[in-house]
């Protein structure tokens, strides 16, 4: 009996220790769920133990059973003061849940957002669900409160969820804080001598998803200076470090005033990075008076990232200058897969115009997968870029087409069809530039390209593209001009150009793929087809042009190259059906030339293939051909015709294991010299030095009405050297029977040269003039001491 009366005993004391354990934990008011649910498994194992208890004593057993049921009521309100005060403390360290409200008009709408500016909490996140409707604004809503709130607007279904300004009230003016825009329609938006003709918005961020901003304005009236210039003709947006544009469509939005205009649909100022991702930018326009129109999409000074998104017929228009049709960037940028396309720069009825669809400076802007199709530019000053124009910046262009852009200046000169590169650099790979053009009153630059740095084309096509001009053209593709304070480099690798043309209707042409001044230009793996460099007067270079800097000699490497059909045609005087050369430096290794050619209505030709000149006696052009070809070029001229391949003034030329097939000099009127080459000398102190080594003369011809001089090689007041070369199958013929070498004639037109002849080790087979010399042929003016002849 005494046992039983100490087991009982035990067991009430057990339940006192319990009760004590609970009010403690209640009393230190612990946080958490974990500690819940412990407290919970720890009730049940007790009342395990309880009803598992041997006791056998009816009566303890009850009156132990009356006593447990009055400490479980006091179990029960313990537990429940402990869930409040884990909720409690929960409350203190988690963010409240969202905020909603539902509104279906105008007047709800704005009760709403003035209930919120009043007494909203930055804890908070305001939800505002918009019911399908027109919401007509009479004023906007501006942001009263000094808190750095977050409110969300949600609409339905954007094409029946519309906020209209009705033309006379702009919807939003938000400081310091943070609005998510969902499925709504902004139509009609309107303000006066402010920014932002929907929404304005400064020290916050914004997310805009599903939404149409269309018909909204921001226009000033005024030109005193004391107005500020106009920005964003939809979304004005300052200062924001995280804006997010997805979904959107932004239609006929637009920046008027008398002063300055930024940003046709949007303006972001000093913004970092804001995204726009699959938008559309339609028929937006930022205009001014007075001033200068930047951007008639978008104006971004802190940079931009644009993902899937298309722009399509924006401009900017100026009665002064305008800058991009769609987009003006700076800083850090990138265009991922999207399309510019029918975007507009006029600057026709002010001064230029300046890039049709982006205009970027400073940094970096990185370009992938993207199209500018029918971009343009109108100035009456200089005009730059069809598409792009950058300055001060590294671009990178990746798998990108650039077509039928243009740029047009009606009083002065046009730069860069698709493409204005002001001491950027340029890396273009994987690019298309098709049939993009430059028209100007005074000179055309770079039917594609225009740079003055460095430039790398990999894996590129240009095709078709074109300069016209009544004065001088310049590149039918790329032109790259060196400036007077550094030599820059064009690399070229693994590209084509085909059909490209610089036309002058009353000047002078120059390169109908490319031309450079004083630049280092490196070729590899490349094929020019089908160019040409078309003039009234002089044309230069069928394919390449090349000319000096003051006293900046330009270098031309080439290696693994092919030239096809290339032509330099004019009225006057035509120099290099492929190739102009003056002053330069040229290598070329690996490389063919076929079916070139150089040729004139009225006078004379230089150079089926390739024309070089020396620019002064101390500034010489130095050309050396290894592993060659030149196979069927062509000089037509009516006066003089020099060299069917080659054509050398006052320069050194050098040529090693390379063969010459079937290449011809025609003259209709006149003379014709060196059916496959013709050098020159100009004076004592400017005469040509030649070279040749294990190289084959074939079936090359010198053909005239009067006389023919060299059916493979013609030789005037220079130095020439011949080893180890085959001379086959050339003749010199004239209708007038006056003809001389059927493969090599001195014509030595100045006994004052101080020239020579050397030939070692040298076959002449079945060569032919109707005149005079079946092999080689000297002239009596010709310094015939200095011959010296070991065949």
């Amino acid at each position: 009996m005494k046992f039983k009366r100490s087991k009982v005993l035990f067991l009430v004391f057990c339940c006192l220790l319990l009760l004590i354990s609970i009010g403690s934990i209640s009393a230190a008011d612990i946080n958490g769920s974990d500690v819940n649910d412990e407290i919970t498994s720890d009730i049940n194992n007790n009342q395990h133990d309880f009803s598992s208890e041997n006791i056998q004593e009816t009566k303890a057993i009850k009156k132990l059973d009356s006593t447990n049921i009055s400490k479980e009521g006091n179990i029960k309100k313990e537990k429940n003061t402990i869930n409040k005060n884990i909720k409690s403390n929960q409350n203190k360290t988690v963010k409240k849940a969202d905020v909603p409200y539902n509104v279906n008009d105008f007047n709800s709408l704005r009760t709403t957002w003035e209930q919120i500016q009043t007494s909203g909490s930055t804890s908070d996140n305001y939800i505002i669900n918009l019911a399908e409707g027109t919401y007509t604004f009479t004023t906007q809503l501006t942001s009263t409160s000094t808190l750095h709130l977050n409110i969300t607007i949600n609409g339905g279904n954007p094409a029946n969820t519309i906020f209209d300004g009705q033309g006379n009230v702009r919807f939003f003016d938000i400081q310091s804080q943070d609005i998510t825009l969902n499925n709504i329609t902004f139509r009609n938006g309107f303000v006066r001598e402010s920014q932002g003709g929907a929404i304005s918005l400064s020290q916050g961020n914004i997310h805009i998803t599903n939404s149409t901003f269309r018909n909204n304005t921001a226009i000033s009236t005024e030109s005193s200076t004391i107005y500020n210039a106009i920005s964003g003709g939809a979304l004005y947006i300052a200062n924001s470090t995280n804006s997010v544009l997805i979904n959107n469509t932004f239609n006929n939005n637009s920046a008027q005033g008398m002063n300055d205009t930024y940003g046709g649909a949007i303006a972001f100022m000093d913004s970092e990075n804001p995204n726009v991702l699959n938008c559309s930018f339609i028929n937006n326009y930022a205009q001014s008076q007075t001033g200068t129109s930047y951007g008639g999409a978008i104006y971004a000074t802190s940079g931009i990232s644009v993902s899937n998104s298309n722009f399509t017929n924006n401009r900017v228009r100026s009665y002064s200058y305008t800058y991009g049709g769609a987009i003006v960037i700076f800083r850090n940028s990138q265009i991922i897969n999207s399309n510019f396309i029918n975007n507009l720069a006029d600057g026709s009825d002010g001064n230029a115009g300046e890039a049709g669809a982006i205009y970027h400076l400073g940094d970096t802007l990185t370009i992938r997968n993207s199209t500018f199709n029918n971009n343009e530019v109108r100035g009456k000053d200089e005009s730059h870029g069809g598409a792009i124009s950058d300055a001060t910046s590294l671009i990178y262009i990746y798998d990108s087409t650039f077509s039928n852009n243009k740029v047009d200046s009606s009083s002065n000169s046009s730069y860069g069809g698709a493409l204005y590169l002001q001491s950027s650099q340029l890396q273009s790979y994987n690019t298309i530039f098709d049939n993009n053009t430059i028209t100007g009153y005074l000179n055309s630059y770079g039917g594609a390209i225009y740079s003055d740095y460095e430039l790398i084309i990999n894996n590129n096509t240009f095709t078709n593209n074109k300069v016209k001009s009544e004065k001088n053209t310049y590149g039918g593709a790329i032109v790259s001009a060196t400036p007077v304070y550094m030599q820059v480099e064009v690399q070229v690798i693994n590209s084509k150009l085909n059909n490209n043309i610089a036309n002058s209707t009353a000047s002078n042409s120059y390169g109908g793929a490319i031309s450079i001044t004083g630049s280092i230009l490196t070729i590899t793996g490349t094929s020019f087809e089908n160019n040409m460099a078309n003039s009234s007067t002089t044309s230069y270079g069928g394919a390449i042009q090349t000319d000096i800097l003051e006293t900046t000699q330009p270098i031309l490497n080439m290696n693994n190259v092919t030239f096809n059909n290339n032509t330099a045609t004019s009225m006057t005087t035509s120099y290099g059906g492929a190739i102009s050369t003056t002053g330069t430096n040229t290598n070329a290794n690996n490389t063919t030339f076929t079916n070139n050619k150089a040729q004139s209505i009225n006078y004379g030709s230089y150079g089926g293939a390739l024309s070089t000149t020396g620019q002064s006696e101390t500034i010489r052009s130095n050309v050396i051909i290894a592993n060659s070809s030149f196979t069927n070029n062509t000089i037509n001229a009516t006066t003089r015709g020099y060299g069917g391949a080659i054509s050398i003034t006052a320069s050194d030329l050098r040529i090693n294991n390379t063969n010459f097939t079937d290449n011809t000099v025609n003259s209709t009127k006149s003379n014709s010299y060196g059916g496959a080459i013709a050098t020159t000398g100009e004076s004592e102190t400017r005469n040509s030095n030649v070279t040749i080594t294990d190289t084959t003369f074939n079936d090359n011809h010198a053909r005239s009405t009067e006389r023919s001089y060299g059916g493979a090689i013609s030789i005037t007041g220079s130095n020439i050297n011949l080893t180890n070369t085959n001379f086959t199958n050339n003749i010199a013929n004239s209708t007038a029977s006056n003809s001389y070498g059927g493969a090599i004639a001195t014509t030595g037109e100045s006994t004052v040269f101080s020239a020579s002849i050397n030939i070692n080790n040298t076959k002449f087979e079945n060569n032919l003039a109707s005149g005079y010399g079946k092999n080689i042929w000297r002239s009596n003016k010709y310094n015939r001491n200095k011959h010296n002849i070991k065949q």
